[in-house]
C-alpha cells in the first residue's frame, strides 16, 4: 500500500458535507433554467502556518472563505474541524494568545484582534493599524511586535486590549526572548534591550551577510544561512553547523519561489524555529519529492530536530518528510511546525496539517492527518462516480453519483502537488501529471490503481511530463501523445499528436485545440486515430485565441463542435465548427458577448439552451441563454449568481459545477 494515495487510518478531514449553512431561498426557474439542488462545501486555500492556543490548532489559509482553520488537537491522534475565522482579505499569518487571534490579513495596513473565545462565532473586537502594507505579528510571552519596515510593541498581558508600547523606526523585530529583541534593518541585525518594552536600548548591530534571524537558545543566537545554521555569542561567530548538503536551486530564477519566497512571509531554507527543552525544531521548506532538480534539494525538505543541550554545537538528531515523498512519489512543502509534548503538528502547504511523534527524534513517525486546503479545479465523471482534482494541494475527491442530485464523497486521492489535468479509465485507474505554481517543480505520470478505495495505489510513476487529457476507448489521449492502455496499469506511448492543449473523441476523430494562446496559424486540428499507431492530422483551422488557467473547453453536439476561449485578447468566446465531414470541417461562426472571462470559461449546450459559467464570481457567474435564433442572437434567459468557477460536467439533468470552495449541483429544468 502507498501512502501517497490515500489518508492514514482515521485521518481527518474537515466537515466536507452538502447543504451549506445558509442557502437563498429559490428563485422562479425559468424552463430549461437551472435549480440548485445542494452544495459540497470543502476547505480551501493554502495551509501555509500553524499555532497553537490551549487545546486548538489555528492554521492560516490564505485566499479561502474560511482564512484560518480552527482545529481540536486535544487529542493529538484524532484532531477534529472546531470551526472556521473569515477574515477580511488573504491570510497567510497569525498569533494566537488565550483565545484572541492576531490576524494579518495580506495587502491592507492592520492586523485584525479577533475574539475567538466561540470557536463557530469570531468577532473583530481590534485593529491595529500600521504605516505601512502587510505588517507580520510575532508573539513573545506578553508581548506582541508588529513589524513592516517599521516595528511596533504592544503589550497583550490582556490580550483583548493591547497596548501600544513604542515604535521603532526602520527595524523589523523578529525574535523577542527574555528583555531582549533582535530585528533587522536591511542586511544589519540589531539587537535591543526591552526590559523596559516602552524606552528599546540598542545594545549592538553586526552585518547578516545574508543571513536570517532563526531564534536564540540561552545566550546563543542562531543565524541561518544558506545551508548553514550559524551560532553567535553576543556578535562573535562561535560554530556553525551544515544542515544541507544543497546550495542553490537549480536555476536563479527558481529562487524565490523554490526557497526564498513563502506564504508565510519568512525566507530561506530553515522557518518557525522551536527550542522546546533541550531540543530545537524548524521546517525546510523545500518541495519533498521534485525529480526536475538535483536529489539533494529534495533532501532537504521536511522536519528537523536539533539537540541543542550544548547551545554552542547543536546536532542534528532527527528529521522526517524527504524519506516519506520520495518513497511515496508525493509532493510535500512543510510551512510550520509547533511542539506541544510529543507531538510536533507541521502544517504542509500542499496537504493540511500532519502531526508527527517525536518523542524518539531518531524515529519520528507520522500519526495523524487533517487534510485541508487546495482549491477543486477539475472533474472527469466515471461510471457512475465523479472525480474532481485539486489546485494548490494535490488530491482527488472522488464522489458515488448513483443520486445525482447528492454526490456521496467516498473517498479523497492524496497525490501531492497542484492536478490540473487528469483522466480516468473505467473507475479503475487515474491518469495525472502535476505540478506546481509556475511549473517550478513538475512531476510525470502518474498512475493509481483506484479499484479498491480503500486501498488506492499508484502502480505506475514516470517523469516525462505528459500532460493527460482525456480516455478515448482503451487509449490515452495526452500533450505528449497516445497512450495503448491494453495494459491499464503501465500506459504505453505509441504515437506523437498534435501537442499539448486540449482534445475530445468521437467515433475515429479526435479534435484538438491549442489553449494558453493568442491566435495562431492552423490552431484547432483534426486527426484520424482509427489506427492509434498512426495518428494522421486530416485538416486544420485558424480560430481565436485563448488564456484559460487549465484547458480549454470542447463539445461535441451532433454534428456541432462548439470551441470555448477564455480571453482577454478580444477574441471570439465561442467558435462553432461543423464536423458532420470530420475531414472537412467548417467554421459556421464565432462569437462574442456570452458572459467569458479570462482564466476559465466552461459550457454547454442543449434542447437550444446554452448555459454558461465564467471564472469571476458574481450575480452572473452562470448565464442561460435561449439560442434558439443561433448563438449571434442569443438571448439571456437566467443569471446564476455563484463563487469562482474552474469547471463543469453534465450528468443526465444535473450539472456539477466546479468551485474553488467546493461542488455545486444544479437540475435543468425543464425543455
Amino acid at each position: 500500500m502507498v501512502l501517497s494515495a490515500i489518508l492514514l487510518p482515521g485521518a481527518v478531514e474537515p466537515s466536507g458535507s452538502f447543504g451549506p449553512k445558509k442557502v437563498a431561498a429559490p428563485r422562479r426557474v425559468p424552463k430549461g433554467g437551472l435549480k440548485r439542488v445542494s452544495f459540497y462545501w470543502d476547505v480551501w486555500g493554502i495551509p501555509s502556518r500553524i499555532r497553537i492556543d490551549g487545546r486548538y490548532a489555528y492554521i492560516p489559509m490564505g485566499e479561502s472563505d474560511q482564512n484560518v482553520q480552527i482545529v481540536d488537537i486535544s487529542d493529538p491522534l484524532h484532531p477534529s474541524y472546531a470551526g472556521g475565522l473569515r477574515v477580511e482579505g488573504w491570510t497567510y499569518v497569525v498569533e494566537v494568545k488565550d483565545d484572541v487571534v492576531y490576524a494579518a490579513p495580506r495587502g491592507s495596513k492592520e492586523v485584525v484582534v479577533y475574539d475567538v473565545s466561540e470557536k463557530g462565532r469570531p468577532r473583530v473586537i481590534r485593529r491595529l493599524r500600521h504605516t505601512h502594507m502587510n505588517p507580520y505579528p510575532v508573539l513573545a510571552g506578553d508581548l506582541l511586535a508588529v513589524w513592516s519596515k517599521d516595528t511596533r510593541l504592544y503589550e497583550v498581558k490582556d490580550a483583548r486590549r493591547p497596548k501600544l508600547l513604542c515604535t521603532l523606526k526602520d527595524v523589523e523585530i523578529k525574535h523577542i526572548s527574555g528583555g531582549t529583541a533582535w530585528g533587522r534593518r536591511g542586511d544589519t541585525l540589531l539587537v535591543f534591550d526591552i526590559s523596559d518594552p516602552s524606552e528599546p536600548r540598542e545594545l549592538y548591530r553586526m552585518d547578516l551577510n545574508g543571513g536570517r534571524i532563526l531564534g536564540t537558545v540561552g545566550d546563543y543566537l542562531y543565524i541561518g544561512r544558506g545551508p548553514y545554521i550559524l551560532v553567535y555569542l553576543r556578535d562573535r561567530p562561535v560554530y556553525a553547523l551544515k544542515v544541507y548538503n544543497f546550495k542553490e536551486p537549480i536555476d536563479p530564477d527558481y529562487r524565490d519561489a523554490a526557497f526564498g519566497w513563502s506564504w508565510a512571509g519568512d525566507s530561506g531554507y530553515q522557518r518557525d524555529f522551536q527550542v522546546v527543552g533541550d531540543r530545537a525544531y524548524f521546517v525546510c521548506a523545500a518541495f519533498g519529492f521534485a525529480p526536475n532538480f538535483p536529489p539533494e534539494y529534495s533532501e532537504c525538505a521536511g522536519l528537523w530536530v536539533l539537540d541543542v543541550s550544548d547551545p554552542a554545537e547543536p546536532k542534528v538528531i532527527g528529521r522526517w518528510g524527504a524519506e516519506y515523498a520520495r518513497r511515496n512519489k508525493v509532493m510535500i512543502r512543510f510551512g510550520s511546525v509547533q511542539v506541544r509534548g510529543n507531538f510536533a503538528f507541521v502544517s504542509d502547504e500542499l496537504f493540511g496539517m500532519r502531526v508527527l511523534d517525536v518523542s524518539d527524534p531518531a524515529s519520528i513517525r507520522e500519526v495523524a492527518e487533517y487534510k485541508c486546503g487546495g482549491e477543486m479545479c477539475c472533474i472527469r465523471l466515471g461510471e457512475g462516480r465523479a472525480y474532481v482534482s485539486e489546485y494548490l494541494s494535490g488530491g482527488i475527491t472522488v464522489f458515488d453519483i448513483g443520486d445525482p442530485a447528492r454526490p456521496r464523497r467516498i473517498g479523497y486521492l492524496h497525490t501531492g502537488g497542484y492536478v490540473y489535468k487528469f483522466a480516468v479509465y473505467k473507475d479503475s485507474y487515474i491518469y495525472f501529471s502535476e505540478e506546481t505554481e509556475g511549473g517550478i517543480v513538475r512531476l510525470g505520470l502518474g498512475v493509481m490503481d483506484i479499484r479498491d478505495l480503500k486501498d488506492p495505489h499508484i502502480v505506475h510513476w514516470e517523469n516525462e511530463w505528459v500532460d493527460p487529457v482525456a480516455v478515448a476507448g482503451d487509449y490515452l489521449l495526452a500533450g505528449s501523445g497516445i497512450y495503448s492502455l491494453k495494459d491499464p496499469a503501465h500506459p504505453r506511448h505509441v504515437a506523437d499528436l498534435a501537442g499539448p492543449g486540449t482534445y475530445v473523441a468521437s467515433g475515429n476523430y479526435a479534435y484538438w485545440v491549442q489553449s494558453r494562446k493568442p491566435m495562431r496559424y492552423n490552431n484547432f486540428k483534426v486527426i484520424d486515430i482509427s489506427d492509434p499507431a498512426n495518428p494522421e492530422v486530416v485538416a486544420a483551422l485558424t480560430i481565436g485565441g485563448d488564456d484559460s488557467m487549465i484547458y480549454r473547453h470542447m463539445e461535441i453536439v451532433g454534428d456541432r463542435l462548439y470551441v470555448g476561449s477564455a480571453t482577454p485578447y478580444g477574441d471570439p468566446q465561442i467558435t462553432e465548427i461543423y464536423i458532420g465531414d470530420p475531414a472537412h470541417p467548417k467554421v459556421l461562426g464565432e462569437y462574442n458577448k456570452l458572459n467569458s472571462s479570462d482564466s476559465s470559461y466552461h459550457f454547454f449546450v442543449r434542447d437550444r439552451k446554452l448555459y454558461t459559467f465564467r471564472y469571476y464570481a458574481g450575480r452572473k457567474n452562470g448565464v442561460v441563454y435561449d439560442i434558439g435564433r443561433g448563438l449571434g442572437r442569443a438571448k439571456v434567459i437566467q443569471k446564476v449568481p455563484g463563487f469562482y468557477t474552474w469547471d463543469l460536467a453534465v450528468y443526465g439533468d444535473f450539472v456539477y459545477v466546479v468551485r474553488l470552495n467546493g461542488l455545486e449541483v444544479f437540475e435543468i429544468k425543464g425543455p
